[in-house]
């Protein structure tokens, strides 16, 4: 999941948003909850979409027959309103990483896994055909892989984004690498274009690529509708299953009662059908993961290990929830600041400013101020973050800003202003904080010479309590 951007919709009918979960051609995808906490996946139309009427009325006629598709094997559109500016509609939101995210972190997935998947995706496809629609979008980033079995996503609303815009541009819908021939070709979509993609969706499970290949999107389109696929990597038996399915000729491909019958579904008592690695992607509670990958982050970078820690921060950054999305922004664009990289770390650090609460916005202010005045030697920029840091009146984080402005301007030779604000930092601060203001309080006026001064604000340190 990635942070809610600066144009973003915050509510979206009674669904508040939490973090974008991703976005195509008909709009943007964002991870929402309910009133009584239930997470949704809120779709919103783009808004040239939504000013087509057209559309608008293709689009709630796919929404009503959406809301009729049912079955384990997908996520269920739970609510819509096609009159709203602008459109949108809410599906369960499934927990657990796509096919997509599942490949690329832990590889291809063992036979008897892809076996399972491709019996619930034919499943799921033929809970969505029997309501008449056809998803044309099936693809590894549109399948979900849950604890208890694989889900289909986004289906039913394709067939109103292609009319709208094949009508407008000539264009057709879909993703290259996972297109039928007849989507290729702009020609009449019916259910088997939807078991030509459940094929290549499976070979990409068991070899972590595309059945044609990759490149540019006209040379994959070409090797669809010219070449054979590659097969070299599957199983004899799942060889000419998927081969079956990607025939050109709609005709000759497998029904889905097919497939369910040649396909291995879940053994009888068994509780797990992914690899370990993948089924705890799954399972572990969202906020626990999280926090691991954070803390992992900063283990390996006190290791030594900077893109372990990288990777591991662009995780959590991934998936968390804002809160958490700007607690691994700052830390990482701290680990940037360090090495030296400071153009990234100023945008990780102002990306935490946007999404972060405000103990995380005052934090990160704290942060660019460093950066500005350690590394950068800007130091009006370090004077205003750290203002703005002071503004803030976050605990923990303002009292922190006076004592860097103070000694900013003790540096500058300000000697009257660095007194005024350590002299605040010490009436807002908690005793740790305290403590830190009159040292360096005492600090400056041992160097000016002012020991009697210095004395006394030493000894208050030591009746800190």
């Amino acid at each position: 999941m990635e942070p809610l951007r600066a144009g973003d919709p915050r509510q979206v009918g009674p669904y508040r948003l939490q973090g974008r979960l991703g976005g195509g051609g008909m709009g943007q995808v964002f991870l929402g909850r309910s009133r009584g906490g239930r997470p949704v996946a809120v779709k919103v139309v783009r808004p040239e979409l939504a000013h087509d009427e057209g559309f608008r009325r293709r689009f709630a006629i796919e929404v009503e027959a959406a809301r009729r598709v049912g079955g384990f094997y997908t996520a269920q559109v739970v609510d819509a309103d096609t009159d709203a500016d602008p459109p949108w509609l809410a599906t369960d939101y499934i927990t657990g990483p796509s096919l997509k995210q599942a490949v690329a972190i832990h590889g291809p997935l063992p036979p008897a896994a892809v076996g399972v998947l491709g019996a619930g995706l034919a499943e799921g496809l033929a809970a969505i055909h029997q309501c008449d629609l056809v998803h044309r979008d099936l693809k590894p980033g549109n399948v979900i892989l849950s604890a208890n079995g694989p889900r289909v996503i986004d289906f039913g609303i394709a067939r109103t984004l292609d009319a709208t815009s094949h009508t407008a541009t000539g264009a057709v819908i879909g993703t290259p690498a996972f297109m039928s021939p007849e989507q290729v070709q702009g020609g009449e979509v019916g259910p088997a274009s939807d078991v030509f993609s459940l094929g290549a969706v499976l070979v990409f499970a068991a070899t972590n690529r595309g059945p044609f290949g990759d490149g540019h999107s006209h040379a994959i389109m070409y090797r669809i509708l010219h070449d054979d696929p590659d097969l070299t990597g599957l199983s004899m038996d799942l060889a000419d299953l998927v081969g079956a399915c990607l025939a050109r000729r709609p005709q000759s491909r497998p029904s889905l009662d097919d497939l369910l019958d040649r396909l291995t579904g879940p053994v009888e008592g068994a509780t797990r059908w992914l690899p370990p690695e993948v089924t705890t992607m799954s399972t572990l509670p969202e906020q626990e993961r999280v926090g691991a990958l954070i803390s992992l982050g900063g283990l390996e970078k006190e290791a030594g290990n900077l893109e372990e820690a990288r990777k591991l921060y662009r995780q959590a950054i991934e998936t968390g929830n804002p809160e958490e999305v700007a607690t691994a922004l700052i830390e990482l664009g701290w680990l940037e600041k360090e090495a030296g990289n400071l153009e990234e770390a100023r945008k990780l650090f102002h990306q935490a400013i946007e999404v972060g609460n405000p103990w995380q916005k005052a934090k990160a202010l704290i942060c660019l101020g460093c950066l500005e005045h350690d590394d950068a030697g800007n130091v009006e920029e370090a004077r205003g973050f750290w203002r703005r840091a002071v503004e803030s009146g976050q605990p923990g984080i303002a009292p922190q800003a006076l004592v860097n402005l103070a000694s900013l301007e003790k540096e500058a030779g300000n000697l009257e202003e660095a007194r005024k604000l350590y002299r605040q930092a010490t009436e807002t601060g908690n005793p740790k904080e305290v403590a830190t203001a009159l040292k360096g309080w005492g600090d400056l006026e041992l160097s000016a010479g002012n020991l009697e001064r210095a004395r006394q604000l030493y000894k208050q340190i030591l009746d800190i309590k």
